[in-house]
């Protein structure tokens, strides 16, 4: 017997499910949830040094592009960025309001 949907889980009504939960998320909390904090992304922030690092190396770039789909609340991204002017970083992302507070948040002008 299959479960029945609820509205929330049904194809059409995700979208607006999670832009209500990321508009009455806790303003202290992340947004994207706890997997999301600087703490739980330690050693994701590694992963992507050593994987940047190969990269370069097998690819024999000076820099690298990342595509973050989705982006999520960008909480632990600028610390990884922060530290690299060899990625040329891209988000993308579903909720409008996350996206418009990445905008005014991390946008820059690349010529």
């Amino acid at each position: 017997m299959k479960a029945e949907l609820t509205d929330a889980e049904k194809h059409e009504n995700r979208l607006i499910s999670w832009e209500k939960n990321w508009i009455n998320q806790i303003p202290s909390s992340p947004k994207s949830g706890y997997g999301s904090t600087i703490k739980a992304t330690e050693n994701m922030r590694k992963s992507l040094e050593t994987i940047t690092n190969q990269l370069k190396k097998d690819l024999a770039k000076e820099a690298i592009r990342f595509l973050d789909c989705p982006s999520g609340d960008m909480t632990w991204m600028p610390l990884f960025l922060r530290s690299r002017t060899d990625v040329i970083y891209s988000g993308y992302d579903l909720i409008p309001a996350n996206i418009e507070m990445s905008k005014a948040n991390f946008s820059k002008d690349v010529l």
